[in-house]
């Protein structure tokens, strides 16, 4: 079989969602730099959300190896890229979707839920199914989400 570039990038992903349940003395340098490789290849852009989500959770979340200012410049990115380059593509459920995933913080579903209050047509649709898709295979994620829907309103009405 031959390898992609984006399969270093999955395995590391896939290898971090599985332990982080059970250890918080997991290195997340091996993810943001397999992440970081693979963006420096001009990625298709569905493969784009979940690298950005993995530096994101390495940079905010663990303040990896980053001063307050670099930290500040990948929120500031992220934000650009979201609000004007890549402003109404589906790729953004994928990014709130991989940073519940990394971290399992229901405030991520919460944002999940906000993205998709204020999506277009075409981010509703791939959100409808990645949702329900999620909710059935991951218990907690389903608990959360429904909680947020109590408390915020239903999405998919």
């Amino acid at each position: 079989m031959i390898e992609d570039a984006y399969t270093p990038f999955l395995r590391e992903f896939e290898r971090w969602i599985s332990l982080a349940k059970y250890r918080n003395d997991l290195d997340v340098t091996p993810l943001a730099k397999e992440a970081g490789r693979y963006l420096q290849t001009r990625p298709p852009l569905p493969h784009v959300a979940p690298c950005l989500g993995a530096i994101y959770f390495a940079v905010i979340e663990f303040e990896f190896d980053f001063s307050w200012w670099q930290r500040l410049a990948v929120r500031a990115g992220v934000w650009l890229l979201r609000a004007w380059v890549f402003r109404g593509r589906p790729m953004w459920n994928d990014f709130w979707m991989c940073l519940w995933q990394l971290s399992r913080d229901p405030r991520y579903i919460g944002r999940l839920h906000s993205h998709l209050k204020h999506a277009n047509p075409i981010q509703l649709e791939t959100g409808v199914w990645m949702v329900t898709s999620v909710c059935q295979q991951d218990p907690e994620f389903n608990e959360h989400w429904h909680d947020v829907i109590r408390e915020r309103g239903e999405v998919f009405a």
